[in-house]
């Protein structure tokens, strides 16, 4: 507990960027929820029981070739562009979940919501911010870094950390995959 406490203090100009970048995020979400006609996405979310019923959340192909293409563009630092921009998305897409269900099923379908995206965005988000972390200490190690062993040392132990997260994300969105829906099912009765 101690170490998360510390941990918090440490990186906390970090966690703010990430907040602001989640929040930009959510109004972006709500302009376009304005902007766009989403009334068909209104009626589909109506369905969402037997949605869950006859399919299996799939986040696997969408997460790994994310997560490939930001970490390979962060070797060239476009990553460093590319990895807030996709926690915007990630942003409009929390948005996008909590104003659908809560517009069709009131205070009932923002509690869902909360649920829906604690299972399917929760640890995939913050695991997505620690390699974000971890990356941008990798490319700090690569320029600042004069002895070459230390060097290679400090950066193997970092792509280690990273492999480990890539395949946490992996496994949880396999794990989706096979009991996401039947997890998500369970609470339908919040929007019944």
């Amino acid at each position: 507990m101690k170490s998360i406490k510390t941990s918090l203090k440490n990186n906390k100009k970090y966690f703010k960027l990430l907040l602001i970048l989640l929040c930009l995020g959510f109004f972006i979400g709500s302009i376009l929820t304005k902007k766009l006609n989403i009334e068909t996405l209104l009626e589909n979310t109506k369905s969402i029981e037997s949605y869950l019923n006859a399919n299996k959340i799939n986040f696997l192909t969408n997460h790994i070739l994310t997560l490939l293409i930001l970490c390979i563009s962060a070797i060239t630092i476009i990553g460093l562009i590319l990895f807030p921009l996709n926690i915007i998305y990630e942003g409009i897409c929390i948005f996008f979940n909590i104003y659908t269900l809560t517009n069709i099923f009131k205070l009932n379908g923002f509690v869902y919501s909360i649920i829906y995206i604690t299972i399917t965005k929760g640890l995939y988000l913050s695991l997505l911010i620690i390699i974000f972390k971890k990356l941008i200490t990798l490319i700090k190690i690569a320029i600042t870094k004069k002895d070459k062993n230390e060097r290679r040392a400090l950066v193997f132990k970092a792509l280690k950390q990273i492999s480990i997260y890539f395949f946490l994300i992996v496994l949880n969105d396999f794990l989706i995959f096979l009991i996401g829906n039947k997890i998500l099912s369970i609470f339908l009765f919040i929007i019944k």
